[in-house]
């Protein structure tokens, strides 16, 4: 599962920096990294198998609820999904 996790990386984002000419430094490739993570964690949707049509984060809360997750931190997800969708991007 980690190795397939590793190849979309550097197939959709490490292979892909270098036709990015604003990236230019590594800090500037850390936050394009974390844009990328908050996209896929927090707005793609999944295309396959028994989570299609959901996104990430969602199927996390579902499995912590099913788990019986404390659910403290939850404040922090609904907030990170919230700003997501609203394209708030606090490290540009």
């Amino acid at each position: 599962m980690m190795d397939d996790f590793n190849e979309f990386l550097v197939k959709e984002f490490y292979n892909k920096i270098g036709m990015n000419k604003t990236i230019d430094s590594f800090p500037k490739i850390e936050r394009a990294f974390h844009k990328f993570l908050r996209n896929y964690n927090f707005s793609r949707t999944i295309s396959n198998g028994c989570n299609a049509g959901k996104i990430p984060a969602e199927v996390i809360l579902e499995r912590a609820a099913k788990n019986g997750m404390d659910f403290d931190t939850l404040l922090l997800w609904i907030l990170a999904l919230l700003n997501q969708l609203k394209g708030v991007d606090t490290n540009e």
